[in-house]
């Protein structure tokens, strides 16, 4: 019985400070986790994201046919993988993979305009581009 009284004492002050600290956790964790993916620190991050941009030329010069690592060394850094699925069917088995890139977590306070650029991939062979908000 003073087992499930202390658990209780116990749990009780984890939830009160986990109550009392939410503010902090909630409003650093979408910084702090895009920053570790990205190893962007936020003095840099308006500087990050004026050097890696792609632009509409550099999009267009991606074309269906080619493979990840082919648009990996147009566009100079890897794309976040989005969806990931294997698609069997009597002809054997099908790896579909999507990736995106983009200049910005949807957390940023940034003044830059959002853009991106997704790409749909089939046994690693580019089917299907897409982008938003390219600058020219």
């Amino acid at each position: 019985m003073k087992y499930l009284i202390l658990l209780s004492l116990a749990l009780s002050g984890w939830i009160a400070f986990i109550y009392s600290h939410k503010n902090f956790l909630i409003g650093q964790f979408p910084i702090l986790s895009m920053n570790s993916i990205f190893k962007i620190s936020n003095q840099n991050s308006q500087e990050t994201n004026l050097q890696f941009q792609i632009k509409q030329d550099l999009y267009n010069s991606i074309s269906t046919g080619m493979s990840y690592d082919e648009v990996r060394a147009i566009i100079g850094w890897d794309g976040i993988l989005i969806y990931q699925n294997d698609i069997d069917y009597a002809g054997g088995k099908i790896h579909e993979k999507i990736y995106q890139w983009n200049n910005q977590d949807i957390y940023s306070t940034d003044n830059h305009p959002y853009w991106s650029v997704t790409l749909q991939f089939q046994n690693n062979i580019l089917i299907q581009k897409a982008s938003f908000n390219l600058e020219p």
